[in-house]
């Protein structure tokens, strides 16, 4: 008899827990299932890479922490781990069993052809249910398109998309502003917005 697949076997989080830590493969968690990622495609890359380094340069000297795309988040109501792209914690980070972020106060996620629906619905839903999350970036990785979700002084969601290379994004929580050019250093072929 073969060995189970990861994908078809229930998981308590101890038991997803053990399975990441000596697996090639990223797994996200789900209510006990697990679900394998798929790699991602050089502009993916390069996006995430720039958010990284825009975050770090204006925000670690105010104490911020940014974390890459192995940083797992615990959706603790929802009983999730998800893999964002980039993580940032402002306060002191609190973490689950030592490996998963409790508590984000920014998430980005590069949106992809395969991702976008995805990163916009489910994992919109799951980020809105985390108390620390301010702001929750969606970077289009096909065209010069950015939205954000910033949560303002009442705790209501606000939505803004900004597009075009022109233009500046402002994370309000953070008291900050990033060029889309800086976003999208090194992209080429994208499309042009008017």
């Amino acid at each position: 008899m073969g060995e189970t697949k990861p994908e078809n076997k229930k998981y308590t989080p101890e038991e997803f827990d053990n399975l990441i830590k000596d697996s090639a493969i990223k797994y996200e968690y789900h209510n006990g299932h697990i679900r394998a990622m798929a790699g991602a495609r050089p502009n993916h890359n390069i996006l995430s890479a720039n958010c990284t380094t825009l975050l770090n340069n204006a925000l670690s000297e105010k104490g911020c922490i940014v974390f890459s795309s192995d940083q797992s988040i615990n959706i603790a109501d929802q009983s999730r781990y998800v893999y964002p792209d980039v993580s940032m914690a402002c306060e002191e980070p609190d973490f689950e069993r030592n490996l998963h972020l409790n508590n984000p106060s920014l998430i980005i996620e590069v949106a992809s052809e395969s991702t976008k629906e995805y990163d916009r619905s489910d994992k919109l839903a799951f980020y809105f249910s985390l108390p620390s999350l301010k702001e929750y970036i969606i970077v289009s990785s096909d065209k010069a398109v950015v939205v954000c979700h910033s949560k303002n002084s009442n705790n209501e969601w606000v939505t803004k998309a900004t597009m075009g290379m022109k233009s500046t994004i402002s994370l309000i929580n953070f008291d900050m502003e990033i060029s889309m050019k800086d976003i999208y250093k090194n992209i080429s072929n994208l499309p042009k917005i008017i």
